[in-house]
């Protein structure tokens, strides 16, 4: 991952330690193509050292250190607020990314924005 200055890198590193199992995370994977995939995803345990677990599909576990997946894919922690989560929800071809939110999770943590991306996907159909 790349900051801009030493301070950026300092922030980020102490957003990272900061992080608890059960937080929200976007996780940003970069593909082949350059494209930009996001994902809501949970916290599912940090180890003694740091690492941070966060399954995904199919029961895929991928652990971060300091922030970046380790593997064949490349995708790094960025943390989750509510106007970052209401953002993905815009970005086109949006039902790739709503697929991998936590729906239970995020009912129970914020029903309001629940409510306001479902009007807004439902929005987004009907004009399609």
């Amino acid at each position: 991952m790349i900051f801009d200055n030493q301070e950026e890198k300092d922030k980020y590193l102490s957003w990272l330690k900061s992080l608890k199992a059960g937080d929200f995370v976007i996780v940003n994977e970069k593909t082949v193509t350059r494209k930009c995939l996001y994902s809501i995803k949970i916290i599912k345990s940090i180890t003694p050292t740091g690492r941070i677990l966060i399954e995904f599909k199919n029961n895929n576990k991928i652990y971060f250190e300091k922030g970046i997946s380790r593997g064949y894919s490349n995708k790094i922690l960025e943390e989750y607020t509510e106007e970052k989560a209401r953002e993905l929800v815009l970005i086109p071809n949006a039902t790739y990314y709503l697929n991998k939110i936590e729906w239970d999770q995020l009912r129970e943590k914020d029903p309001e924005m629940l409510l306001e991306i479902y009007e807004k996907v439902k929005a987004r159909l009907v004009k399609e």
